[in-house]
């Protein structure tokens, strides 16, 4: 199934943090976007109706499940009539009140899990989600923070690890003074540390760090570390001492509490290790962002020079043939670059600005051509405030004038658009270039210079696959560049 732009886009940007596409758009999901395609995906809430879609099939699937479970039993009793002792009043009781507690249990899990997953990646309303979203990188490095995991910490501590050397003597010595009694104080130890790692675990889930005071850090890694070792020798007493025929009482709730406790510190692991390699990660794509950034800067370098010396030359020439005119060129070229000089200094500008400039141009090389050039530069009203880098109007403007308006012996005509499109709630912006020149190879240059491969580059180090630039031939004659891009404003930068 063909997922909705805005989703798939969600799709692919939380994929990069390593959350596996199944929790963004699960079956059910999928299932339900059929019908209601503008619904939000479960990390966002999605919406009441798909809730209720959701606990719908998770209640029917455990009523499946659950009569299946009777049916078997039954069958392997022998039962005469399996369709009506599964009707019977009784087993019906029995049957929702199973399918009642297991779809609860499901429910609630599934729930949870997605708000876990919206809590450490902290996002934002469905509505202001875009391509160019990242996790906030203070607020998941303060979820990394290792003071934060009580459990986790004592991983590699050395003051807890002596502690839990103690510990282990500390039982041994109890066993053999009081083999008799040795299992039942461990049994009331273990409740005691289950209570105290449920605790730890419960204050890592509120964000509450550790004391900062090294006393009381040390405090809590020496109970720690001396409660494990003292528990891990009484398991190891439990499964050893019975094999060697000594006399000592083994406990099967001993090994059920300490099983518990162990798997709650390895959830606290596995949190910290989570949530420090997301923060890993989006540090490296801030990184990552800069280096573009700084390639964007490098290839504007480019571009700048490339549009200014091409205009001085063409003013050179105006000199040598119409002083008067060159002078009213100077004018508007004057005008231009006091317009432009935000541009050159910002890495994005609205629409309305950069088709200034363009109209700007458009208006140098009108007079340069001598009345030989016309064109016009029309911007939608919901399109004028999108936010993109700067000079890219210009530059497919100017390649339009080079290859295909002036190698042309006639009038030639340059029109450029700026549409704001809605593809299944995702806004994107295109920007149009058409020209009624020469076409593909007929000018001395087919295109592919350093100005549209500029653009392509620049595109994709700030965009990626959400943007491109596309030539295709113009009718009668002529080409027409297209820009699709994600539609920003500047609060979504």
């Amino acid at each position: 199934m063909k997922l909705p732009a805005k989703v798939q886009t969600a799709v692919d940007v939380l994929t990069a943090f390593d959350v596996h596409p199944n929790l963004v758009v699960p079956l059910t999901y999928r299932l339900y976007l059929k019908r209601h395609p503008d619904t939000p995906p479960p990390l966002w809430g999605a919406s009441r109706g798909y809730r209720l879609f959701l606990d719908g099939n998770i209640c029917f699937a455990s009523f499946i499940m659950v009569m299946m479970g009777f049916a078997y039993v039954l069958y392997q009793n022998n039962a005469d009539n399996i369709i009506g002792a599964l009707f019977n009043p009784v087993t019906q009781l029995i049957v929702w009140t199973v399918i009642t507690l297991v779809s609860w249990a499901s429910i609630s899990a599934t729930r949870d899990n997605y708000k876990r997953e919206n809590a450490n990646l902290g996002l934002p309303a469905w509505e202001n989600f875009h391509a160019n979203w990242r996790p906030d990188a203070p607020y998941v490095q303060t979820r990394a923070d290792p003071r934060r995991y009580w459990l986790a910490s004592l991983k590699g501590e050395p003051v807890a690890l002596r502690a839990f050397v103690v510990g282990e003597l500390a039982f041994v010595v109890l066993a053999f003074l009081m083999p008799n009694k040795a299992s039942l104080i461990a049994e009331v130890v273990s409740i005691v540390y289950l209570i105290l790692c449920m605790i730890a675990y419960q204050k890592a889930e509120q964000g509450k760090l550790m004391p900062e005071a090294a006393r009381g850090r040390n405090m809590w890694f020496i109970q720690n570390g001396f409660w494990m070792g003292f528990l891990l020798a009484a398991l190891t007493f439990n499964m050893v001492i019975p094999v060697l025929g000594w006399q000592f009482k083994t406990s099967a709730s001993l090994m059920l509490i300490g099983l518990i406790c162990v798997l709650l510190h390895i959830m606290d692991r596995f949190r910290f290790e989570q949530n420090r390699n997301l923060s890993s990660r989006i540090e490296k794509s801030e990184q990552d962002k800069q280096i573009a950034e700084m390639r964007v800067q490098a290839l504007k370098a480019q571009i700048e020079p490339h549009f200014i010396f091409n205009t001085l030359a063409h003013l050179k020439a105006l000199i040598r043939e119409d002083a008067r005119a060159a002078e009213a060129m100077a004018d508007d070229l004057s005008d231009f670059l006091r317009a432009s000089t935000h541009a050159l200094g910002a890495s994005r500008v609205t629409l309305t600005e950069e088709g200034a400039l363009a109209t700007s141009y458009l208006d140098l090389v009108k007079r340069r051509m001598g009345g030989r050039l016309s064109g016009d530069v029309r911007i939608d009203d919901d399109a004028a405030l999108a936010q993109l880098p700067p000079w890219m109007i210009l530059t497919l403007v100017e390649n339009a004038v080079k290859h295909g308006i002036e190698p042309k012996s006639g009038a030639g005509r340059i029109d450029v658009t700026a549409t704001r499109l809605n593809d299944a709630g995702s806004a994107r912006l295109r920007i149009t270039v058409c020209d009624d020149g020469v076409g593909f190879g007929a000018a001395q240059s087919g295109g592919s210079g350093v100005g549209l491969a500029n653009v392509r580059e620049r595109l994709q180090s700030l965009y990626g696959e959400a943007a491109s630039l596309t030539l295709r031939a113009n009718t009668p004659s002529g080409v027409v560049a297209e820009i699709t891009m994600p539609y920003e404003t500047a609060g979504e930068k």
